[in-house]
């Protein structure tokens, strides 16, 4: 999808079709397909939409430090905790 748009090329994700109608028509019963990917010359170009800021979208969790004595790892799973 990126490629085609740096050559002008307008894309769409299409993942809700009929299996069997797309396997018929490519004459492949042997794939199952996950999407279709339709590309052309878009007839118009919308204005690009407005962004989330990274700090809106990505956050930091923080543990606090293992008190002293302790590994910080659950003795029942040895997962961390």
């Amino acid at each position: 999808m990126l490629a085609a748009t740096a050559l002008g090329l307008g894309t769409v994700w299409v993942g809700a079709f009929d299996d069997a109608a797309v396997q018929r028509v490519l004459g492949r019963h042997d794939l199952l397909p996950v999407a279709i990917l339709p590309v052309g010359y878009p007839a118009e170009e919308p204005e690009p939409t407005r962004r989330r800021s990274l700090a809106d979208l990505v956050h930091e969790i923080v543990r606090p430090a293992a008190p002293a004595g302790e590994t910080g790892v659950s003795r029942m799973s040895g997962m961390p905790r």
